[in-house]
């Protein structure tokens, strides 16, 4: 699926080779709505914080005329101490303009904008250069876009499938409706923790900041890795804080801090924490699986013999839990056994053929770029995570994944792409193709620390390859994948499949892959996703229908399984289950979408963007295989998921 459109003219460099999403918000206007105190009233009033973590109910009276939420009046960034606590008494800033929205890949490069926010609560600076971010910034910002912004990788989208995409900048919510003249009218609702006014996709609720010469910077861009900056004074107990932004937006106004009365920890200004996944309780088998033909223990206390044939003794008591996997044969022995083998099988975490004693993948030292290959603890097992901690001191990048199959179709680094560079610097509105940090995503599987490979969206975090052997033109394959349920991204495309040989967006029904996540840009189901649907180029299809409300929005704990069937003719499949207990559904089963059969699959192998390198996706993958020839018969798939849930993901 092409994520951006042809080149633009009206396009502007970027100064990156990765897209801000980060804007700077525009806050409050001056008025009935701003939050400054009416002049000549209070002094400095005291804060309501501790339990509520609201803001001053006094405030500097007077302190500052503004006009029209422009800068206050001889405001001059004098620098100063910014080390206490501080709590927001007055915010006073608005926006219009254009707004760069080039990260989101519509038709268009800028929008015209106008809104305001308002900030309230606490921001605290420590004396080590650290801080505590417990501000809160809403408001609303209107976009106007123009009808080309539409035209998105040669298809035409509409106003109803923009939010998510519009979503992605920051905001709460976004809605759209069609303009006169063509176009759309958006509406972004704010409504965010941390960032001080500066709308992000990832605000900063904490990290370092740096002040000199009048600027502070406190957090920084979650793409560009470029400081957030403000103009700041502090004068006694006051600080005034302007934010510093590229254009072509405009902003103006302040932000008026007043010393010593910050929001209370329990406060509303305080960081609401995210649920982290809940660790799995240990396997308690009391049993170890039989040594049969690998002559393994299984997993937990060591027992008896196992039931295997020539079972042999079982683990020892209290050890490491064994190394082979339990639940007999693996899925690329499931699908040969159909008749329809894999011609691709790539894992971090696990042998996905049960005599497969080869390497899973290999890293690469950040310092000297030398490189390591991870194998397995034992054949068929599971992955020696050991190897890679040992290796990887001072970090480390996945180089590559290894074909199990026969084929050896190894996933390595992408070559030059529609959007993806070899080598810095990128040209506008492309990135340079980066290999994924080893150790940014680790689970325990089957009572083993094991890593996936996470894919980050910008960072250009894609593997592929010219394949042998895989489906082409309307040839049948299947494919499944197993993914961190709770990583996904409003934007395109994490993809893992068949795609084009060529890099580019060779037209409908030259890729076929699967596609995770809660962008609505080229089709959705029901609900707000995450949604499982298959990228088969120049769309994203949950069903034969784009758009699709009859298709549900996935919800596992911690990891999916999700499976496509490609069948010769008009026909696919699609089908989705938690990864650690269950069956799977079927989500879709019936005609492809019109204009995509007879398929025209070129048979590359592509995963971690979409198939013309169009890198704005996230995700995190653990295994994954791709047959030639696909099963028609519930039993096989039935058969995957029961093996992937006894291998033991998150145990």
């Amino acid at each position: 699926m092409q994520l951006w459109l042809a080149a633009d003219s009206n396009r502007q460099p970027m100064k990156s080779d990765r897209f801000s999403l980060t804007i700077a918000a525009a806050l409050a206007l001056c008025g009935a709505s701003c939050s400054s105190s009416p002049g000549g009233g209070g002094g400095s009033g005291s804060a309501s914080g501790g339990k509520g973590g609201g803001t001053s109910t006094g405030g500097q009276g007077g302190a500052a005329s503004t006009d029209a939420c422009g800068s206050p009046a001889g405001f001059t960034a004098c620098g100063g101490d910014v080390t206490g606590a501080w709590t927001v008494s007055s915010s006073c800033l608005g926006f219009s303009g254009e707004r760069n929205i080039e990260a989101i890949s519509l038709g268009c490069v800028t929008v015209s904008v106008t809104g305001s926010v308002q900030v309230s609560g606490s921001w605290i600076a420590n004396a080590d250069g650290t801080y505590t971010d417990q501000t809160t910034t809403t408001g609303e910002e209107k976009l106007s876009l123009a009808a080309k912004c539409l035209n998105v990788s040669g298809t035409t989208t509409d106003c109803e499938s923009l939010p998510g995409t519009i979503q992605a900048l920051g905001y709460e919510k976004v809605t759209c409706t069609s303009a006169a003249g063509g176009g759309c009218s958006c509406a972004g609702t704010i409504n965010q923790k941390g960032g001080i006014g500066l709308l992000s996709s990832d605000p900063s609720a904490n990290g370092n900041f740096q002040s000199s010469s009048g600027v502070i910077a406190t957090g920084q861009d979650t793409f560009t890795q470029q400081p957030f900056q403000f103009s700041y004074c502090v004068a006694g107990a006051k600080m005034t804080w302007t934010p510093k932004v590229a254009n072509p937006t405009t902003v103006t106004g302040s932000i008026v801090f007043q010393k010593g009365s910050a929001v209370g920890t329990g406060g509303t200004g305080g960081v609401a924490a995210s649920g982290g996944r809940g660790g799995g309780g240990g396997t308690v088998a009391t049993g170890g699986a039989g040594g049969g033909t690998s002559g393994a223990a299984g997993r937990g206390a060591g027992g008896g013999g196992g039931r295997a044939t020539g079972g042999g003794a079982g683990g020892p008591a209290g050890g490491a839990g064994g190394s082979t996997l339990p639940g007999g044969t693996a899925p690329c022995d499931i699908y040969a056994a159909a008749n329809t083998p894999c011609v691709g099988a790539y894992s971090m975490v696990r042998a996905l053929y049960s005599a497969y004693n080869g390497p899973l993948y290999q890293v690469r030292k950040n310092s000297d770029k030398s490189v390591k290959d991870v194998p397995l603890l034992a054949p068929g097992g599971y992955a020696d995570s050991k190897v890679q901690d040992d290796f990887c001191t001072g970090g480390c990048t996945v180089a590559k994944l290894y074909d199990q199959s026969p084929k050896k179709n190894d996933l390595p680094l992408t070559y030059p792409t529609y959007w993806l560079v070899a080598n810095p610097p990128a040209p506008a509105s492309h990135a340079v193709a980066t290999e994924s940090n080893a150790t940014a995503e680790k689970i325990m599987i089957g009572g083993h620390a094991v890593y996936g490979l996470k894919s980050v969206a910008g960072a250009g975090n894609s593997y592929r390859v010219n394949a042998k052997g895989t489906a082409v033109g309307d040839q049948a394959e299947a494919m499944y994948e197993v993914v961190d349920s709770k990583v996904y991204s409003s934007l395109c495309c994490y993809d893992f499949g068949n795609a084009s040989t060529t890099g580019n967006p060779d037209g409908a029904g030259t890729m076929e892959t699967i596609y995770y996540g809660n962008a609505t840009l080229f089709g959705h189901g029901a609900g707000s996703g995450p949604w499982l649907m298959s990228d088969l180029e120049a769309g994203t299809y949950p069903s034969s229908n784009k758009n699709d409300p009859n298709i549900p929005s996935l919800s596992y704990a911690s990891f999916a399984t999700l499976m496509l069937k490609g069948f010769s003719g008009d026909r696919f499949a699609l089908k989705a289950g938690n990864a650690q207990s269950g069956a799977l559904m079927t989500t879709w089963d019936g005609k492809r979408p019109s204009g995509y059969s007879p398929m025209k699959k070129e048979g590359a192998i592509v995963l971690g963007t979409g198939g013309d390198g169009s890198f704005l996706g996230t995700g995190v993958f653990f295994e994954g295989a791709i047959t030639i020839g696909c099963p028609d018969d519930k039993a096989v798939d039935d058969a995957i998921q029961a093996n992937i849930v006894a291998a033991g993901y998150g145990k």
